[in-house]
This record gives structure tokens, sequence and C-alpha cells, in this order.
């Protein structure tokens, strides 16, 4: 289930081996549907030929520039898994796609349960994205007044607003829960009723 540093450590893994590679071929697998945009004509053609020129994340999002100015943006969902293989590796389990890079080195996405998506971002998806998701929780912009001001809005339960991704940007089941258990707050607890010193605490069981 990967939430915020498992898709970080994949994007700090990935990185030397494809910032700066062109994207040679495209190959999909049995499940097409995996490679996505809302540009017309075939996604894999709006990949071929491309550069890529960084590789970022946002919340649970894996985002790859690309020198035309739109972004391959990756959401590994539950099960999926990026690699990077030699051409001649056998395909892994479960892989959809394969991305020849101008390396020779291929970028592979595998995925048993076929949730996660590639999909190709214009600049205005990419801007709508970032709109929708809230605050990264290691960010300078979230403190604890920041928090304060988000949960007073929500009188859900806790545990419930931390994994909106509206409200902070990465959290999953798994860091909430441990989130929670740090500071102290019972997951059904109201968001708006926690007091600055539960939320302080949250805040810093989030991060740690």
């Amino acid at each position: 289930m990967p939430e915020l540093p498992e898709v970080e450590t994949v994007r700090r893994l990935l990185e030397s081996h494809v910032v700066g590679q062109m994207i040679a071929s495209v190959e999909l697998g049995d499940f097409p549907g995996v490679l996505e945009t809302t540009l017309p004509g075939e996604p894999a053609s709006w990949l071929i030929g491309r550069t890529i020129e960084g590789a970022q994340r946002r919340g649970k999002y894996l985002l790859f520039p690309l020198d035309d100015g739109h972004t391959m943006v990756v959401h590994l969902r539950m099960t999926g898994r990026l690699l990077v293989l030699p051409p001649d590796a056998p395909p892994v389990r479960f892989q959809h796609l394969a991305l020849r890079l101008s390396s020779g080195e291929e970028l592979r996405f595998a995925d048993q349960r076929k949730f996660g998506r590639v999909t190709i971002f214009t600049p205005d998806d990419i801007q709508r994205l970032d709109e929708r998701l809230g605050p990264e929780p290691l960010s300078d912009g979230m403190n604890a007044a920041a928090m304060l001001a988000t949960l007073r809005r929500r009188t859900g339960p806790i545990k419930g607003v931390l994994l909106d991704q509206r409200a902070i940007a990465g959290l999953g089941n798994i860091y909430v829960d441990e989130a929670l258990w740090e500071a102290g707050i019972h997951p059904r607890w109201p968001a708006n009723a926690l007091t600055a010193e539960q939320i302080e605490r949250l805040l810093e069981g989030v991060r740690r």
C-alpha cells in the first residue's frame, strides 16, 4: 500500500536512471488501459521521442516532466511497481508497460490488481491535480496553525479526515494509524474537536 514515504523512495531510486533519458519506444502488455491521456490520439504517441526532464512527487503521485511541456504521471495505487531493468530481462510478473530509454534500460510498470495508472497530463491537468491535493506534511507551509485551520472545518472522524488527500497529501491507512497512536488520539474523535496541543502532537506524529 504505497504511501508518501514509499512513493518518495521509488522517486529517489528512479531519478538517476530516467532523468535526461529519451523514451525510444513504448510496449504495452495485455492491459493497454494502464496508459491514459486527456490528449487526442494514442497515449503512446505522446511519449515516444520525448525526453524525461525530472522525477518529482506530489502526495502519492510520481511526476515525470517531459520536454514538450506535458508530464507523465504515475499512481501506483495498491500494488503498482516501477522497475528499471536491462532490455533483455524477461517480463516481470503482472507487467503492463515497458518504456525503452535511450540509455538502453527499460522503465517497466507492473500491477497485480490493475488499479495503477500511467497518464500523460497537460499543464492544465497538472494544475488541477495540484489544486485538489492538500499540503505536503513535510512542507514549510504545513504547521500546527495550518493544520488547525484545516481540521476546524471538518466534523468527521479524524482518521477519515487525514485520509482525505484534499486535507493533507500523501497519507494512507498505515501512517495515519501510526500517527494517531503516537499522538494518543482515538481515530473516531471528531476532527474539529481536537485541541491545539493534540494537533501539535498529531503533526509531529505524522512527520515522524
